[in-house]
């Protein structure tokens, strides 16, 4: 009788530790989709922020892209400008006002706008007018003026 006693106790300590174990491996399993769940929901929101995130990378890099080749024009330009510098300061400055009187001239300008714009006298600027094929202009004289 003491044997099927202690197989009776045995049998109910045994249910009673594998219910245990049961409620125990059900609760844990309850808390993992709980977890699973939450961090499926994060995930999402990781995945859209990821999303956001590359668009305004995207937006940035174009922007970036616009600036560098306008740098790059404005680069070109100055280097232009320095060129053209350069070269100003290595030719005969003499020379500079019979070039841009002659542009003048070419734009229809008469000797008087000559002598004021580019420091010639009567003289030069009466010769750069007949050699650029202008003629000689002169001012009218006022009415009376004879």
């Amino acid at each position: 009788m003491l044997t099927s006693e202690l197989t009776t106790v045995n049998l109910y300590w045994i249910w009673t530790l594998l219910s245990a174990v049961t409620v125990i491996g059900l609760g844990g399993l309850l808390i993992s989709a709980m977890s699973w769940s939450r961090l499926r929901k994060r995930n999402e929101r990781m995945a859209r922020r990821i999303v956001q995130l590359e668009q305004q990378v995207r937006a940035i890099s174009a922007g970036s892209i616009g600036v560098g080749k306008r740098l790059a024009g404005v680069s070109r330009e100055l280097q232009a400008a320095m060129d053209r510098q350069a070269e100003l300061e290595h030719r005969d400055p003499g020379q500079l006002p019979y070039r841009q009187a002659a542009k003048l001239v070419g734009l229809g300008a008469g000797v008087e706008e000559l002598m004021e714009s580019c420091g010639l006298s009567r003289g030069e600027a009466e010769l750069l007018n007949l050699l650029q094929g202008g003629g000689v202009r002169q001012q009218q004289p006022a009415a009376g003026a004879h």
